[in-house]
């Protein structure tokens, strides 16, 4: 049993799962910016709501909705801009494993943007941190690159639950077409 298979504690599969990431100095430099109470706080409470009648309330709280649903449809809650872009090799509720254009020491701490194939189309802001880097390499367009582990250390229970869910769902796939090839 190699290293990297001693530490898996889930099922993990390849998915077609896209990747972005940023170097953190500290895993403290991580700022999810949509958080969930972020998005959703309550658009009948603030500074000035005060003294307004029922109606102006009621329109208030229709136009916070319609902002935040536009804003989920559209994925567009305050996106980071990320530097670079990995190739992900597979994935676990807990982690991932991809290939990266840059030299990422162990204990480097990242921010990532995963986009799971599904819809609507969401990005999940996640931190991580590489936990093992592959020795070997594998051949690149233009040069050797390395594989990366990654452990997430701040992710959202929505967001895992969705990648479960798609591993899931890709694993039922290969079955019924495992059966259907027999």
């Amino acid at each position: 049993m190699s290293k990297t298979d001693e530490r898996r504690q889930e099922i993990r599969t390849s998915l077609p799962v896209q990747l972005w990431f940023n170097l953190l100095e500290s895993a403290d430099d991580y700022l999810r910016l949509h958080s969930q109470a972020a998005v959703f706080e309550s658009p009948d409470s603030g500074p000035g709501l005060e003294g307004r009648d029922e109606m102006e309330l009621f329109l208030l709280k229709l136009d916070k909705k319609l902002d935040q649903i536009i804003a989920l449809l559209t994925d567009k809650i305050a996106r980071k801009d990320y530097r670079y872009k990995g190739r992900v090799i597979d994935i676990s509720e807990s982690g991932l494993r991809f290939v990266s254009p840059v030299d990422l020491p162990e204990g480097t701490h990242l921010e990532m943007g995963l986009i799971v194939p599904q819809r609507p189309h969401k990005t999940m802001d996640i931190a991580g941190e590489v936990i093992w880097v592959s020795g070997q390499g594998i051949l690149g367009r233009s040069e050797r690159q390395k594989v990366i582990g990654v452990k997430f250390t701040d992710i959202l229970p929505a967001d895992q639950d969705d990648i479960v869910h798609f591993i899931f769902q890709k694993q039922r796939e290969e079955i019924r077409r495992s059966k259907e090839r027999e």
